[in-house]
């Protein structure tokens, strides 16, 4: 009966040493599971903030652009109003020699 009671504490004693080493096994596993769960989140915040930092950047480039394309537009109206005053300009020229060809053949008509 002694032996026995022995063998069962024994076999008790080795249970609760299994036991703490399962307990000691889980306490590592969870400690790496947090660790490596925080390097997810980790990495994610920096990857959603490289996107953040990229869109910025996208949105600069896209009103760069467009301001860029503003400037040409009203570059090309600016040109266009200049033509148009140096085509009316030259029609006045033109109309005003016409005048003095006219003038100058009346006066030699007279003469």
């Amino acid at each position: 009966a002694e032996r026995e009671r022995a063998a069962a504490e024994a076999r008790e004693a080795e249970v609760e040493v299994r036991a703490a080493e399962t307990r000691d096994e889980m306490a590592e596993t969870e400690a790496r599971a947090t660790e490596n769960g925080d390097k997810v989140v980790m990495q994610t915040v920096e990857t959603v903030e490289r996107e953040r930092q990229n869109a910025r950047a996208e949105i600069k480039a896209a009103k760069a652009t467009e301001r860029a394309r503003k400037n040409a537009l009203r570059e090309e109206r600016f040109a266009e109003e200049r033509l148009e005053a140096a085509a009316a300009r030259n029609r006045e020229a033109a109309a005003l020699r016409e005048t003095e060809r006219m003038a100058a053949a009346e006066r030699a008509a007279r003469s």
